[in-house]
């Protein structure tokens, strides 16, 4: 095999492994900025979520406490007001599939709910996947006054476990916990579906630079196999011929080699031409 074939193919198995290399870290890199978008959406979702949930308790909070106000100087009862602020809760609608709104009270009973068929009863002892009553979580922190719950649990009017993050905070005059739930399910398919489309990207990416690698290295390796064709090949064959000539001698001792550069192989053709 010609030594410039050799060179050739070493080159060509040098440029493999940095492309592949290139590949594998470029791979490597985007694999880990795709984890971190990954977990940085489902944190800006929980933390979305617990700002949409208590945002939404508090508007309704500071609303009714106003609303009872007006009731109380109307010259309304408490239990006169806390009737009619209950039969405004229970015709609020936010509109909306991810972020419902709902009532309790103290002892667990629903108040106002998005289900219709929920109000007026007790869930006090539905568990959920840990086997823990969620209702009376949503007590526990409303009566505190105020505070997250994060459940998973069968909602058996519906057939369906639901993931959610709900906010409560009690009445500061009336046994009425108001509470606002976000379906983190729906968030969790969105999050999904970016990530998705992240992963398009990054498959594109990918593809774009695996065609851009093997491209420049084609266009490295053509220009290396002629400069080496036309700096190394063609002087060492001129030097092969002549050397064969003149062991043989045939050859034509007026004939000078070209000589280029300052490289061995011009050495050895200027050796030759002084010899000759």
């Amino acid at each position: 095999m010609k030594i410039s074939y050799k060179i050739s193919l070493c080159v060509l198995a040098a440029l493999i492994v940095l492309c592949a290399s290139m590949i594998f870290i470029a791979n490597k890199s985007m694999n880990t900025i795709t984890h971190m978008a990954e977990e940085r959406f489902s944190e800006n979702a929980i933390n979305s979520a617990r700002y949409t949930a208590k945002s939404v308790v508090h508007g309704f909070y500071n609303f009714t406490d106003k609303l009872y106000g007006d009731f109380v100087k109307a010259g309304d009862g408490a239990e006169d007001a806390r009737i009619s602020i209950i039969e405004y809760l229970q015709n609020m609608d936010l509109d909306n599939d991810r972020v419902r709104f709902f009532a309790v009270d103290s002892k667990g009973n629903y108040l106002a709910h998005y289900h219709k068929n929920k109000i007026g009863k007790n869930y006090l002892h539905d568990l959920d996947d840990n086997n823990e009553s969620y209702m009376q979580k949503f007590v526990d922190n409303g009566m505190k006054g105020g505070g997250f719950t994060e459940v998973t649990f069968l909602d058996k009017e519906v057939n369906a476990h639901r993931s959610i993050i709900s906010f409560t905070k009690k009445d500061k005059h009336l046994d009425i916990i108001y509470g606002c739930t976000v379906d983190m399910v729906a968030t969790q398919k969105s999050i999904e579906k970016q990530n998705e489309e992240i992963e398009k990207v990054q498959d594109n990416a990918n593809i774009s630079f695996v065609v851009s690698a093997l491209i420049v290295s084609v266009i490295v390796l053509v220009g290396f196999i002629m400069f080496v064709a036309l700096q190394i090949s063609r002087p060492l064959n001129n030097l092969t011929a002549k050397s064969i000539e003149l062991s043989s001698g045939d050859g034509d001792l007026t004939k000078k080699l070209e000589v280029r550069g300052n490289d061995e192989i011009a050495e050895a053709s200027r050796a030759i031409n002084t010899f000759l």
